[in-house]
């Protein structure tokens, strides 16, 4: 064999190899970006307001609409309904608010903090 064509053929070899490990990274990018789960957590992590609003709406929805009806005979009056759901809504909403504010908290507070740790 011509030694110029096994180099000119080393050479495309070696230039394979590189693409193949470049397209192998692209495709792996791509497929994390496309992963339904990691569009799922991002949405999440960007927008916790909106996910913590609309979970609480819904399970207070799905609380009134799956309620069993009650007996009222004989019974005082109780909470309006009005009242009852913004009470379960500010129950359901505990959770999230204080993990939104933890984050805030690691976020904010505490590089501050340290900066001031490391200033003393």
């Amino acid at each position: 064999m011509d030694p110029k064509s096994e180099a000119h053929k080393q050479e495309l070899v070696r230039q394979l190899e590189i693409q193949r490990g470049q397209l192998n990274i692209t495709h792996d990018k791509l497929m994390q970006t496309l992963s339904v789960s990691h569009q799922f957590q991002q949405s999440i992590s960007r927008h916790p307001a909106r996910w913590a609003a609309g979970s609480a709406t819904t399970a207070a929805l799905a609380l009134l609409v799956l309620r069993k009806p009650r007996d009222r005979q004989g019974r005082p009056k109780r909470r309006s309904a009005t009242r009852w759901f913004l009470g379960s809504t500010f129950a359901l909403a505990r959770p999230f608010v204080a993990k939104w504010l933890m984050e805030q908290a690691r976020h904010r507070i505490t590089p501050e903090l340290l900066e001031r740790v490391r200033k003393s």
